[in-house]
C-alpha cells in the first residue's frame, strides 16, 4: 500500500494505493476484495470494494474527505504525536477460477502454463511434454532424448494440417472424447505416426458393429479401407470389409476411385 493524492471529481483528497501480489494476477483468476479504511482511531471509517484480475492489480482508493481538510492545522486526522495512522483490513469477497488450461483451451493455449511449443502449420501450440511423453514413445523420445531442450522450445509437427492435428491432441489430453466420422481417420493417422497403440485401437472399434447404434457414412467407410490399406492395419481392414459384406457395398465399393487405388492384396 501506499498514500498518494487523487482527484475526485475536480476535487483532491487523500487516496491509497493497494496493489495486488502476483499470484491474484495470475489470467485464470479474478479476485473480489473490500478494504476497510480506518482513519486515526475510528475518526474516519470507509469501505470500498475492487475486483483485481490480470490487466488490474493495482486499485486507487479516495479517501471521502477533501485534502485540504486532512491537512488542515489540528486536523482530526492526526493523532497527538502528529501522526496519520491508517488501518487497513482486507476482507476477501470471491476467487473466481477459469478452466483449466489442459481440459479445454487447447485451442486457446497459455504458454506460461506449459513447457513446450508445437508449431503446426504455423500456429504454435503450448503443451506438457510429460502429458505427451506419458502418452507416446516418439513423444517422449523427441521431448526427452539429445534434442529434448531444443524440441521443447519449438518442435514442428510437420505433414500435418491444423485441422488434423486438434482432434489428435485432444485425444492425448482427455480421453473420454469422442471420435467422429470427420476426425476418426486423421486422428488414427497420427496415432500411427506416434505410435499410440491404444488410441489406434480405440478408432478400430469406432468402425465395429456393435458401436452403438452409429451408421457409418460410405464415405467414412471408404476412408476407413484406404487408411487400412495404407497403414497396413489388418484388423480394420478386416473390419472395414465385414461392414461392406454385412450391408451388400460390394458392388458400391468396387466402383469406388478408392477400391482402385488399393494394393493388388488388399483388392
Amino acid at each position: 500500500t501506499g498514500i498518494i493524492v487523487v482527484k475526485d471529481a475536480g476535487v483532491k483528497k487523500l487516496g491509497i494505493t493497494v496493489v495486488c501480489n502476483e499470484g491474484a494476477a495470475n489470467p485464470f483468476w479474478k479476485v473480489d476484495i473490500r478494504f476497510d479504511i480506518n482513519i486515526n482511531n475510528d475518526f474516519v471509517q470507509y469501505r470500498d470494494t475492487a475486483n483485481f484480475h490480470q490487466t488490474f492489480t493495482r486499485a486507487r482508493l479516495a479517501l471521502p474527505e477533501p485534502l485540504a481538510d486532512v491537512l488542515k492545522v489540528d486536523s482530526p486526522y492526526l493523532n497527538a504525536d502528529g501522526n496519520m495512522p491508517i488501518k487497513i483490513t482486507v476482507v476477501l469477497g470471491s476467487v473466481v477460477g477459469y478452466e483449466r488450461p489442459f481440459t479445454y483451451t487447447i485451442r486457446m493455449p497459455h504458454k506460461h502454463l506449459a513447457d513446450t511449443t508445437l508449431n503446426v502449420e504455423g500456429t504454435l501450440i503450448y503443451v506438457h511434454s510429460a502429458v505427451l511423453g506419458l502418452r507416446s514413445r516418439v513423444f517422449y523420445d523427441a521431448l526427452f532424448g539429445p534434442d529434448g531442450a531444443d524440441n521443447r522450445l519449438m518442435m514442428v509437427i510437420d505433414n500435418c494440417s491444423l485441422a488434423d492435428f486438434t482432434p489428435f491432441l485432444e485425444m492425448i489430453y482427455t480421453d473420454d472424447r469422442s471420435l467422429t466420422d470427420t476426425t476418426v481417420i486423421p486422428v488414427l493417422r497420427l496415432a500411427k505416426r506416434f505410435v499410440m497403440p491404444g488410441l489406434v485401437l480405440k478408432c478400430i472399434d469406432f468402425f465395429r458393429p456393435n458401436n452403438g447404434d452409429r451408421q457409418m457414412t460410405l464415405e467414412c467407410l471408404l476412408s476407413a479401407l484406404q487408411a487400412a490399406d495404407e497403414l497396413k492395419i489388418g484388423e480394420m481392414f478386416d473390419v472395414c470389409v465385414k461392414e461392406i459384406s454385412t450391408n451388400n457395398l460390394y458392388d458400391v465399393v468396387q466402383e469406388s476411385e478408392v477400391y482402385q487405388n488399393l494394393s493388388p492384396q488388399s483388392q
